[in-house]
């Protein structure tokens, strides 16, 4: 359901609670009266070492390719690009650990 009124959305909460866990995207506040998120998604806590740095980034790189699925690209300064930033997370990750 898409709607920027809070009509319909208690019927479509109440039929769909019955499937089990009903998830609802709210950026505006239509639904929801506190400025506190109801859900917040940090990538960063999937990071924990180089492997899982390299993974995220990975995520990253390839949805903001150009060419991204078309195998077009500079095989030097890609994976330079991509390790560069699979270090900037681990190092961010690491700072909001502590």
């Amino acid at each position: 359901m898409t709607s920027n009124k809070v009509d319909g959305v208690a019927e479509v909460l109440a039929a769909r609670s019955d499937t089990g866990t009903v998830w609802l995207f709210d950026p505006q506040r239509i639904w929801r009266d506190s400025h506190r998120p109801a859900m917040i998604f940090n990538p960063l806590t999937c990071v924990t070492d180089t492997v899982s740095a390299g993974e995220v980034a990975s995520i990253f790189e390839t949805s903001s390719a150009p060419n991204a699925g078309q195998g077009k690209g500079d095989a030097q300064f890609d994976s330079q690009g991509r390790d560069f930033l699979s270090w900037c997370l681990l190092a961010a990750a690491k700072a909001t650990a502590r």
